[in-house]
């Protein structure tokens, strides 16, 4: 088993492994003194783990993952990375920007209809970054890498910062800085898979999402550019849901996607959703100034592989709370925009902040 080393004030480090294209990768570690620790790869800036305590200060892992880097490669639905150029999908992998049409790869067909996803075959996911660290009471690593002009058809080079830190809070913040030579899409997301009972389903989780209206759907899974009220349908989550009571629910748009995986409308920015287990009492708010919150079930989980410690996840084992610019945005012109353009630098910060319900719900 490779060492942890220390390099710093609540950071150490490990070699994890090589990727098939020979590239060496390392796994590090932020930790708190209260036993709170995260573990994020350089291999698709992925967070590989994440103790949190529960109402009797117990640690669990919250997320799930692999054990070994090989996994992630071959078997991984995204499990914790950043997606990038631009996450969630675009119609066709075709838009046209400033008069000029560009084609992006495909890699992805719900419904038999070709769609652009979560950057392409080798998204920012699938990319080795480079690291910066800095240690303390809230010690931080910093990726970057340039991505090049072309890659997956995208137009322009793009450099691009992401800072992981963890506050003494407990919090994960995740700070995304990015500037262009040429106009292009932009919207990286984390697409972590939470657990909070650390096993098992979500089903007996409750959420609630800050938005009271989301953007529906078609059979591609691309949505139609309208904005529909969640009230008195099965995506009111203004107030906590327990979600084995809304994911089986008989509404159109979910038989379209076999439960949800839909981007909601946030009212403003700060809080986006609270997911919470009351077993346990651990709870994780998400809060962000992106204008989306994409809201994805777990329901089409099957991993032919175990995950951490032997784990078997299927179907509803984890859920995914990704903060973004909506889907389909550079075909949507109701949509917020989301281009990148030479002279104004990209700037967003998510949190995800764990904490403990006061008493037993």
């Amino acid at each position: 088993m490779p060492v942890w080393r220390g390099i710093g004030r609540g950071i150490r480090r490990r070699p994890w492994g090589i990727t098939g294209t020979g590239e060496a990768v390392h796994l590090f570690e932020l930790s708190l003194p209260n036993g709170t620790r995260v573990t994020i790869s350089e291999y698709g800036l992925l967070v590989q783990s994440w103790f949190t305590p529960d109402r009797r200060g117990s640690l669990a892992d919250i997320v799930l993952g692999f054990d070994n880097l090989a996994d992630y490669e071959r078997h991984s639905p995204y499990f914790g990375c950043m997606v990038g150029r631009f996450a969630n999908r675009i119609a066709s992998g075709n838009f046209t920007l400033d008069g000029v049409e560009h084609q992006l790869t495909t890699n992805n067909s719900p419904g038999g209809i070709p769609c652009h996803l979560h950057g392409g075959e080798i998204g920012f996911d699938r990319r080795v970054w480079s690291a910066q660290t800095t240690g303390g009471e809230e010690p931080a690593i910093t990726f970057w890498r340039i991505s090049p002009d072309g890659e997956e058809e995208y137009p322009g080079n793009v450099m691009v910062r992401v800072t992981f830190q963890l506050l003494a809070s407990g919090a994960l913040r995740i700070t995304t800085t990015a500037q262009t030579d040429r106009p292009t899409p932009f919207s990286m997301a984390h697409h972590g898979y939470f657990n909070l009972a650390g096993q098992g389903t979500t089903d007996d989780h409750s959420l609630q999402i800050f938005a009271d209206s989301f953007t529906p759907i078609n059979a591609g899974m691309i949505p139609t550019g309208d904005k529909e009220a969640v009230a008195d349908t099965s995506f009111d989550f203004r107030q906590p849901m327990t979600l084995r009571d809304v994911q089986h629910q008989d509404h159109p748009q979910l038989a379209l996607s076999r439960g949800f995986d839909h981007n909601f409308v946030l009212r403003r920015p700060g809080r986006a959703a609270i997911l919470a287990h009351s077993e346990s009492g651990r709870t994780l708010e998400v809060a962000t100034d992106l204008p989306g919150l994409q809201f994805y079930g777990g329901q089409m989980l099957a991993i032919p592989v175990p995950g951490k410690a032997g784990q078997t996840i299927g179907p509803f084992g984890g859920l995914c709370l990704e903060t973004q610019y909506f889907p389909d945005s550079p075909n949507q012109p109701g949509f917020p925009d989301c281009i990148l353009r030479p002279g104004s630098p990209y700037m967003s910060v998510t949190e995800y902040r764990p904490g403990v319900l006061a008493t037993d719900h």
